[in-house]
């Protein structure tokens, strides 16, 4: 059953479709229908699928595939820095682990074979929620709560219990890095650690955010602090500087950090609406029988116009890769 599943959770995510997605299970899943207990268990996980993943979540994860996959990439190029333990009884946690397949796909199958824990972390319950049940199967893998840029002391349990702090695309939302840089401090060992952290540092629509922020037609809706939902860092001028500073006062070494500027073209206006609708902080904040339109100007805000061309349908921003060391607390 598991691998069937996993293969059709793939699916899904690629073709966006129930029905296609059965359509498109290879031979050998469906070879294993001859099975009754298999036929049973796949039942189970379509009701899984009607439950957990028609929701923000998923989305997410939909909207996210690019940049993830860089991200991926990343991790594996960034790896061979990171400190690990003579006898590999290595603890992880990550901050930020959304639908947790970042933490899955690219963190998990670096650790150790005799690895102690690894633990994924978000501020969103539903996210930890939709991570829970769908790798509750992993061995050694928990998901919890966690508010990374909260000034209240961190869970009890969780400081100083890990040698490896972890966080991918998610600082781009903590508006308090340096808050944030003192707990990721705070959940290494007295006796050491690292941390390695990617975030978009700027992006294109942090602009859109605050421009339509501005729009007479559209603020009154808008009853948040926009701010909230744009990097910190954003337009900030020598941007790695500024945060190698910022982890050098909360404690880490042997710093390094690099910005690396990206893009995403998303081929056609509608797919470049459909995959920003999934991330837009602001569209809660619409009566749904104006979101269309909403999108609409919000696009505008970003492109100029809605000319359906490929320079028009291109998201740039910068991604910050940072890494720093713990060293020992006497």
């Amino acid at each position: 059953m598991a691998a069937s599943a996993s293969k059709a959770i793939v699916m899904i995510d690629e073709i966006g479709s129930l029905k296609n997605c059965i359509a498109a299970i290879d031979e050998e899943s469906m070879d294993e229908q001859s099975n009754p207990e298999w036929a049973m268990n796949f039942s189970l996980f379509i009701e899984k699928f009607r439950v957990v993943y028609m929701n923000l979540p998923a989305l997410y994860h939909k909207s996210h595939a690019a940049p993830k996959r860089d991200v991926g990439q990343l991790i594996q190029e960034y790896s061979s820095k990171w400190k690990w333990r003579l006898d590999g009884a290595d603890s992880l946690i990550d901050v930020g682990s959304g639908p947790g397949d970042v933490l899955i796909d690219y963190i998990y199958p670096l650790m150790p074979p005799n690895f102690t824990k690894i633990i994924g972390s978000d501020i969103s319950a539903d996210m930890v929620d939709y991570a829970q049940r769908f790798y509750h199967f992993v061995e050694k893998c928990e998901f919890l709560t966690l508010d990374i840029g909260s000034p209240k002391p961190l869970p009890q349990g969780l400081q100083g219990q890990f040698d490896h702090v972890t966080s991918m695309l998610c600082l781009h939302w903590v508006q308090n890095h340096r808050l944030a840089l003192n707990n990721m401090f705070k959940l290494l060992r007295p006796s050491g650690g690292d941390c390695f952290l990617i975030f978009m540092s700027s992006h294109t629509i942090f602009d859109a955010y605050l421009h339509i922020n501005k729009d007479p037609k559209w603020s009154p809706y808008i009853t948040t602090d926009v701010q909230r939902f744009v990097s910190p860092l954003h337009g900030c001028d020598q941007t790695r500087d500024v945060f190698t500073q910022m982890m050098e006062d909360e404690g880490f070494c042997e710093i390094e950090a690099d910005l690396r500027p990206r893009s995403i073209n998303y081929g056609t206006v509608e797919n470049f609406k459909e995959n920003i609708k999934s991330v837009c902080g602001l569209i809660d904040f619409i009566p749904k029988s104006k979101q269309d339109e909403f999108m609409d100007d919000f696009v505008a805000a970003k492109t100029g116009d809605l000319s359906d061309s490929q320079s028009k349908c291109s998201m740039k921003y910068d991604l910050l890769i940072a890494y720093g060391r713990k060293t020992v607390t006497i």
